[in-house]
């Protein structure tokens, strides 16, 4: 098991989450953090194969309202990812 964890940057707005699953699409992210708050950025980046073996994927999501950022955090934080092949990642 592997630990995707969420890295804030509070000045900007933009929400980092790293060390996500390898084998997540971005669909599949989209539909485990849906219903997100509004944003005006959404980014993400499937894993590269050449840096094995730290294969990870990450999104930058920047909230339009910075109070979403707590609510965000406080309801993925420690959340358990689970990509397409049924592994689990907290």
């Amino acid at each position: 098991m592997w630990d995707a964890y969420l890295w804030i940057f509070t000045l900007n707005k933009q929400n980092l989450i790293r060390r996500l699953p390898p084998n997540l699409s971005k669909d599949q992210l989209e539909e485990q953090l849906s219903p997100l708050p509004s944003y005006d950025y959404f980014e993400f980046f499937p894993a590269d194969q050449s840096l094995y073996p730290h294969l990870f994927s990450r999104v930058y999501i920047n909230f339009r309202n910075p109070e979403d950022i707590l609510l965000f955090r406080d309801r993925f934080d420690g959340y358990v990812f689970i990509d397409n092949k049924g592994t689990f990642f907290t």
